[in-house]
């Protein structure tokens, strides 16, 4: 029988265009078990989470209430996976800017932003998050977050 996993499991709701978007996010106490978890979900995407501090899934799920309907998006868009010792505001804003960026594809599919570009989508939220990481060490420098 496998080992228990410890982890918090929350949904994020917003709306974006009048639509309901629900990010799934879960903060695992061990990284093993996040990267087995995300590897074991992507079924032979292509990545490798060997290295993986946090991941995020996006998703385009239907639903079909009869079978002459065309089908309901899902509201059920993505999941971002943590690990309690890697809760940076650079991964988290690394990992959230996936969420939005495919939150925002939902909503905005006549424009030219491909889904396809990885790299490109991966090197943007790296700058997303250190833009963000920098932004919030100044703040506290300042003392914008003192009590």
């Amino acid at each position: 029988m496998g080992e228990v996993v410890q982890r918090t499991d929350f949904q994020i709701t917003l709306r974006h265009h009048g639509e309901a978007r629900r990010v799934h996010v879960t903060i695992y106490d061990d990284l093993d078990q996040l990267r087995e978890h995300a590897a074991t979900e992507a079924q032979g995407d292509g990545q490798d989470y060997n290295n993986a501090l946090a991941v995020t899934s996006r998703w385009s799920r239907y639903r079909f209430t009869d079978s002459s309907s065309a089908g309901v998006l899902h509201p059920l868009c993505a999941r971002i996976r943590l690990t309690r010792n890697h809760l940076t505001m650079a991964i988290i804003t690394h990992e959230v800017g996936h969420a939005a960026l495919h939150i925002w594809q939902l909503g905005n599919e006549d424009h030219a932003l491909s889904t396809d570009d990885i790299d490109g989508e991966e090197e943007f939220c790296y700058l997303l998050g250190e833009l963000a990481a920098r932004l919030v060490r100044r703040l506290h420098h300042y003392g914008f977050y003192d009590s």
